[in-house]
């Protein structure tokens, strides 16, 4: 059992913060997408992705049409496609900071 102690710690660490930073994920989305509004990050995400289609020489915006809780891009007059909860790469952060902490020893053999 003595052998398996740091893979059971690893484990521990990762799946505690893990779930611990989706909890407070979801208690953050929860204050936008019962009302039907996209979170902020998300809205930062369309928009950075508007401004980045315009600097290469694309007509673009977004809109956001109450009730739903995504943004649309809008490139040359047509949708181009709708960025959502998933698009803002939160959740891969949260695994990657999951990883990090149960990975962690000390902090200079972190960096």
């Amino acid at each position: 059992m003595r052998q398996y102690k740091p893979l059971i710690f690893f484990l521990l660490r990762f799946i505690g913060s893990y779930v611990l930073f989706i909890l407070i994920y979801n208690w953050y989305l929860n204050h936008f997408l019962p009302h039907g509004l996209p979170d902020p990050f998300t809205k930062f995400c369309a928009e950075l992705a508007s401004k980045g289609f315009n600097i290469i020489g694309f007509e673009s915006s977004t809109i956001h049409i109450p009730g739903e809780n995504y943004m649309r891009l809008i490139v040359n007059g047509k949708v181009g496609s709708i960025v959502n909860e998933g698009c803002n790469a939160i959740s891969i952060l949260i695994i990657f900071v999951a990883f990090i902490l149960a990975f962690y020893t000390t902090f200079k053999q972190t960096l």
